[in-house]
This record gives structure tokens, C-alpha cells and sequence, in this order.
């Protein structure tokens, strides 16, 4: 949410037109949400902040993410389509997916013997082998990584620098 600081002054009070009420609230088992329980995907997340936005009275609302964001602003979008009136994300909303294991239905209608789905299909092996150890830990031990990221300036660091960049 950091990243949005900046963002949310302006949206809020602005030097001129419309201000807008911001809800901006951090994804389960970051440090400024560790988990007292298990069982929090981005299906459960976009569940609880449709509920959010409901509770709070709502009627319309925008939804906007990035990265795994994303992925929970999309679910929210597609749960709560009779209130979402738009959806902004800065990555693709199926990356968090976008291999076979993560989206199987997906890789299910792709034809290994055409060429184009043939490197579909290889991008997303790539994504599982080498790009993806990150979301396999918040999706399997999210606790176990919220932890150190609770308590660790050094961890935090090194996990933001490691989802956004390859270090070779």
C-alpha cells in the first residue's frame, strides 16, 4: 500500500473537481495484516472486501491492484458486477495464474501442437519453474513468510526486491 501514499491525497482532496472516498486496505498477511488463521486466497480476500464495501454502504464503487491485487480486484469485479463500475489494475489480473497448476482450465484449452499456444503453454511452465516461488509460499505458508516480513525491515526489503526484479 505504500506505493499508493502518494496517490491518495490528490484522489481525496484534490486542487479542483471531484474528491473521492479512498478504502485502500492492505491484502491478508502482509505486515500490516498478519493472519490469525489459514485459508486466505485471493478467492476469500475479494469475498471479504466485496463484504467491506457493502458494509460500508457502497453502492458503486471502483476497484484497482496490482500484481496479486489484481488478481483480488478481478475476483471482486466478477463477484460484486452489479456494484463494480470499473476495474484498473497495473498487471495482468491472471499473473498470479498464469501457469498450469494456477489456472489449469486455461492451459486445459490449449493445443500443444500449435505454435502459439505451444509458447502459451511454455511461458507458463517458465512462470511456474522460475517466476512463481513467491506466490507458492503466500498461497501454501502465508504466515510462516507474514512473520518475517512482520518483524524484518532486511526480509521486506529483499521480498519486495525479489517479486519486482531478478537479481542474477
Amino acid at each position: 500500500m505504500a506505493e499508493f501514499l502518494q496517490l491518495i491525497e490528490p484522489l481525496v482532496n484534490p486542487a479542483e473537481g471531484q474528491a473521492f472516498h479512498v478504502i485502500a486496505p492492505s491484502l491478508p498477511a502482509t505486515p500490516l495484516d498478519p493472519l490469525s488463521a489459514p485459508g486466505w486466497a485471493m478467492g476469500r480476500t475479494a469475498r471479504a472486501w466485496a463484504e467491506l464495501m457493502r458494509r460500508l454502504g457502497y453502492e458503486r464503487y471502483g476497484v484497482h491492484g496490482g500484481d496479486i491485487g489484481a488478481g483480488v480486484s478481478g475476483m471482486v469485479a466478477g463477484l460484486d458486477g452489479d456494484h463494480v463500475i470499473g476495474m484498473h489494475v497495473v498487471t495482468d489480473p491472471l499473473t498470479a495464474a498464469a501457469h498450469r497448476h494456477f489456472h489449469p482450465r486455461m492451459a486445459g484449452r490449449l493445443d500443444e501442437d500449435d505454435p502459439v499456444d505451444k509458447l502459451i503453454l511454455e511461458r507458463m511452465d517458465a512462470f511456474s519453474r522460475d517466476g512463481s516461488g513467491y506466490l507458492a509460499i503466500q498461497n501454501s505458508r502465508p504466515q510462516t513468510i507474514g512473520y518475517g516480513l512482520a518483524d524484518s525491515p532486511l526480509l521486506q526489503l529483499a521480498w519486495n526486491r525479489g517479486e519486482g526484479a531478478r537479481v542474477d
